[in-house]
């Protein structure tokens, strides 16, 4: 199954990329996509955003796919799906 990841903001500097595709074995999870990002950016990715010895991301980093935030390894990815990466910034006005 093919998974679309788009990497927004600063992530797109770390890897490179703004947007990349990732084939997965049908049934695949959501630690199944984060070991295969692991493998393409672990080394990439600043400590502030990425764990590489459980091979996932840090808060405040957000994954986010169509049924919403994604943050249990065991979640189940649809076949096509669009997932968002991201680091949620603050701000205001004065």
């Amino acid at each position: 199954m093919k998974i679309t990841v788009n990497f927004l903001g600063t992530l797109s500097r770390y890897t490179g990329a703004e947007s990349i595709e990732v084939k997965l074995k049908d049934g695949a999870r959501f630690g199944d996509l984060l070991d295969e990002l692991n493998k393409r950016y672990g080394k990439k990715l600043p400590p502030k955003c990425w764990n590489k010895e459980k091979a996932e991301f840090i808060k405040p980093v957000s994954a986010i796919g169509s049924a919403g935030d994604l943050e249990a390894r065991e979640t189940p990815l649809a076949a096509n799906e669009e997932i968002h990466i991201l680091i949620p910034i603050s701000g205001g006005t004065a």
